[in-house]
């Protein structure tokens, strides 16, 4: 009951953002490797920066337009996560464990909107960055990384709230269109 009424840090991170943030990590990585725990580890090497990268891109967002931000992680969306890929044998994963709350009297939609990008827009660039390094120097991390990392993306911007997409597009549904459309093709053509 007192995380409801918690109010974070303005800058840095306290405990609880760090231990949620490792939570749900492990959790996301375990939905993965579903289907094969002997990846688990590798799973967990890829994982953990590409989610969070992604929760701290929105959090220093929301930190620039002069907001307090910390990541929460949410039981009921780590079960979710965990059971649908379980059922699924891991062709499913509901990779939403959590969210960065933003606590801010004045937010306008436009900032919402930047502070919703930031999460895709990190692993867009994390994926392109391993993906052409794996061209040079042929791995299976490089590739798990840029793959998990589009899919993360397009996941995100799916326009269903609470996901980044439905923020992004009443923002400008132009720019989550273009987004939207390429983290598709990418996850489409280099991840299946």
């Amino acid at each position: 009951m007192w995380r409801e009424y918690y109010i974070p840090k303005r800058r840095g991170f306290s405990n609880l953002e760090v231990r949620d943030l490792i939570i749900s990590v492990i959790a996301l990585s375990l939905a993965f490797s579903i289907g094969n725990f002997a990846f688990f580890p590798f799973y967990l090497l890829v994982i953990a920066p590409a989610f969070a990268l992604h929760e701290l891109a929105h959090k220093f967002t929301a930190i620039r337009f002069g907001c307090t931000a910390e990541y929460r992680m949410f039981p009921q969306g780590l079960l979710l996560a965990l059971l649908l890929a379980f059922i699924s044998r891991g062709a499913f994963i509901f990779a939403a464990p959590g969210a960065v709350m933003i606590y801010s009297p004045y937010l306008r939609r436009r900032e919402n909107g930047i502070i919703a990008f930031a999460g895709p827009l990190t692993n867009l660039a994390i994926g392109f960055f391993l993906f052409f390094i794996s061209i040079f120097f042929a791995s299976p991390i490089f590739e798990l990384g840029y793959r998990i990392n589009f899919f993360l993306a397009a996941f995100n911007l799916l326009p269903i709230p609470p996901l980044d997409g439905s923020k992004v597009m009443m923002w400008d549904v132009k720019i989550w269109a273009m987004v939207t459309i390429l983290s598709f093709f990418l996850v489409g053509y280099l991840v299946m």
